[in-house]
């Protein structure tokens, strides 16, 4: 019972699975729609195959008939091959010998427009783009009795129903080779390009002489390509990696390209400006010339100078290993005087050695008829005297002026002044 309910469980699933593979299949992009306009379509009928480079990309889903009596073919393709641009190209091919066609389109390149649909209907592949081959049964039957006399019959009147269309004629035997088509698409390009390939000779006559010329140049760049090409198919594991890792670098690249290209625009104008500057610099650079050649020899004497002082620099080596471990006690003798100076301005050293000298100076100004002289006052006198006990009559007031020793003294006190004056 269990394997059976098991069972039922996984056909379940697996119905669910088809249905949504069914429908994100359904769901996928549209196909792109285009038709090509051919002479003739015979044995090309709706669902044969459409090719492009080689690979099935989609399938005939129409052939009608237009009303200039041509074969509208209605095609639809994958829709990453869309839009077929304005130089595609489409041939009828067989597929096998049993009479089998398909479609072998190109859908151009991407320098040329997109082919554009007029009014309702669907993009275009011209007439004169298109190929359709002759088939070979169709070759085979009109050597066949009665064809080989209606063939003659054909050619003897060919000239009669082809008077005055030899334009049509060119064309439809274009339309029916390919091959005649592209080679006079070649010879155009090629008539139109002459005065190219004549200049292109002529290089190229002087690129051989002087490859001639090296000959062993070229013989050894040869070989080292060939050294280098088996060095790249030794690789080519990590080189298939790198490829496979290219599209999503690109990707990641693109927007950082964008944003290199607004910045170059935005840098344009700065460009404009340091070009405009360029010239005055190159003139101030160029007037460096004479002012470099007249300091030359200066530059070589300050070399000379150099190595002279190299030798003295040596010499003061000893001299300066002595004095390092002075230098290194520097900063704390430094920071000592710093503060004995910072001590002294507090306390007016700078301020009593200044008025030191000023009095001193004032001191020795005078002078006799034999030299400098130094005054000095000489203190004689009861009240000039040292004492522990109060002398009478000394006191430290003078007010009152006498006739005594108090008055004496002052007296006496005021001759020493005016002597010391100058008086």
């Amino acid at each position: 019972m269990i394997a059976r309910l098991t069972g039922v469980a996984c056909a379940l699933l697996a119905l669910a699975a088809a249905f949504v593979w069914m429908g994100a299949k359904g769901a996928g992009p549209q196909p792109y729609r285009v038709d090509a306009i051919f002479d003739n379509a015979d044995f090309l009928v709706s669902g044969q195959d459409v090719k492009i480079a080689g690979a099935v990309e989609g399938s005939v889903k129409a052939v009608r008939l237009t009303p200039d009596h041509r074969a509208r073919i209605e095609m639809a393709v994958r829709r990453e091959f869309g839009p077929f641009r304005a130089n595609a190209t489409c041939s009828i091919r067989p597929e096998s010998l049993i009479g089998e066609k398909f479609v072998d389109c190109d859908p151009g390149t991407p320098s040329q427009p997109p082919l554009v649909a007029r009014g309702d209907s669907t993009p275009t592949v011209p007439l004169g783009r298109n190929h359709s081959p002759v088939d070979l049964d169709l070759v085979l039957a009109a050597l066949r009795l009665p064809y080989r006399e209606r063939l003659t019959l054909f050619v003897n009147e060919l000239g009669v129903g082809l008077a005055g269309r030899p334009a049509d004629l060119n064309a439809a035997i274009r339309r029916a080779n390919p091959a005649i088509q592209r080679a006079d698409d070649v010879l155009t390009i090629l008539n139109r390009d002459r005065q190219t390939l004549g200049h292109l000779i002529d290089a190229s006559d002087t690129v051989l002489a002087e490859l001639a010329a090296h000959r062993g140049d070229v013989r050894d760049f040869i070989g080292r390509a060939d050294r280098a090409a088996q060095a790249v198919a030794s690789r080519r594991g990590d080189l298939g990696l790198a490829i496979d890792r290219l599209p999503p670098m690109l990707a990641r690249l693109e927007p950082t390209a964008n944003e290199l290209n607004a910045f170059a625009g935005e840098a344009r104008p700065v460009a404009n400006d340091l070009h405009a500057a360029a010239r005055p610099l190159a003139d101030l650079l160029g007037d460096f010339g004479p002012l470099s050649d007249a300091a030359r020899p200066t530059l070589v004497k300050l070399g000379e100078l150099a190595r002279t002082g190299r030798s003295a620099i040596r010499s003061t080596a000893p001299v300066a290993a002595k004095l390092l471990p002075i230098a290194r006690r520097l900063p704390e003798t430094a920071q000592i005087a710093r503060d004995l100076n910072d001590s002294l301005k507090a306390r007016g050293v700078p301020e009593g050695l200044l008025s030191f000298l000023y009095y001193g100076t004032a001191a020795v100004a005078r002078f006799d008829r034999f030299s400098h002289i130094l005054p000095s006052y000489q203190i004689a006198g009861t009240c000039q005297q040292y004492a522990t006990q109060p002398v009478a009559g000394c006191d430290a007031h003078f007010g009152s002026a006498g006739r005594g020793p108090r008055a004496a003294g002052r007296q006496r006190d005021r001759h020493v002044l005016d002597y010391l004056l100058g008086k």
